[in-house]
């Protein structure tokens, strides 16, 4: 199964073509309808998800920035080849809320480009890159350049910057949100055998010193490997402390983000997630599953 969505939500292939899905259309509909009544995206999503209806096959559950997304996809209105959804007034009214509303200019420039840095296309993990039309039409958009892929969506680096914040926050909710990577443990492991071996042949009666020297001299090549490893033992458990005592808050951190996150990965879909230095992987999270 599919991790992501293949098409924008409203639509489903048929015969190598996007055409209007009846059921999710019904839903897109319902969305900007909320919307312009006065509901906030966040409000929006807790409905759907409360009545379970479906965002994908593998995601029954709804989230601000997936509302976000439906409001702002001009596939709606029958742009890139997708049949129109919604009725050009509608979406112009959605548009204008949306500015009238904006929390501001794009935050600053280091936050965005240590995004852009590490932002790699999540359905093939090649670098993708932000594009932006000239004339302004399209706005600020997110291509994979690689042939047979060419994931794209629109998203701007405000929006990109809030979801990647987000998702820092949730990290204080995984069990190891910067545990050692396995090649490290490894090492750890290693090196803890080696101290406990070296301590055991100098506490017996009889020392074997040429035993005794090819052990630290094994136990200093391991160290000199695990020195070439991209992160420090030391400094990674310094960062599991620091997180742990670290009040997680909505905004854009910085210094966390260069400590733990890999890659950013973005979905044609406009789907975001973390890939962390760990091996982790963080979406974002809204609820726990509704059992069937």
């Amino acid at each position: 199964m599919a991790r992501y969505r293949n098409q924008p939500y409203g639509y489903m292939m048929r015969l190598g073509e996007a055409v209007e899905n009846p059921a999710e259309a019904e839903v897109v509909n319902r969305i900007f309808a909320d919307y312009l009544a006065g509901a906030t995206y966040q409000a929006i999503a807790d409905s759907l998800t409360q009545e379970r209806v479906p965002y994908s096959d593998n995601r029954s559950a709804w989230d601000k920035h997936l509302i976000k997304r439906v409001l702002e996809n001009r596939a709606y209105i029958g742009e890139d080849r997708y049949p129109r959804i919604v009725r050009d007034p509608v979406f112009l009214e959605a548009q204008a809320a949306q500015r009238s509303k904006s929390r501001g200019p794009t935050l600053p420039s280091p936050a965005a480009d240590a995004i852009r840095e590490r932002t790699v296309c999540a359905a093939c993990g090649n670098a993708i890159s932000r594009v932006t039309s000239s004339r302004g039409r399209l706005g600020e958009r997110w291509k994979c350049k690689i042939p047979g892929c060419g994931a794209a969506c629109r998203l701007g680096d405000r929006e990109v910057t809030d979801a990647v914040a987000e998702l820092l926050g949730q990290i204080w909710e995984y069990p190891d949100p910067a545990k050692t990577p396995k090649e490290l443990e490894r090492y750890a492991k290693s090196l803890e055998g080696y101290e406990n071996q070296i301590r055991t042949e100098l506490d017996a009666p009889e020392l074997d010193e040429p035993f005794v020297k090819s052990l630290i001299l094994a136990y200093f090549g391991e160290l000199y490997a695990a020195c070439g490893s991209s992160v420090n033992l030391q400094r990674q458990k310094l960062l599991e402390q620091s997180i742990r005592k670290r009040t997680m808050t909505p905004v854009f951190d910085l210094e966390l983000f260069r400590a733990l996150v890999r890659t950013v990965e973005i979905a044609g879909d406009g789907s975001i997630g973390l890939r962390l230095f760990s091996g982790e992987y963080i979406e974002q999270i809204t609820g726990e599953e509704t059992e069937q």
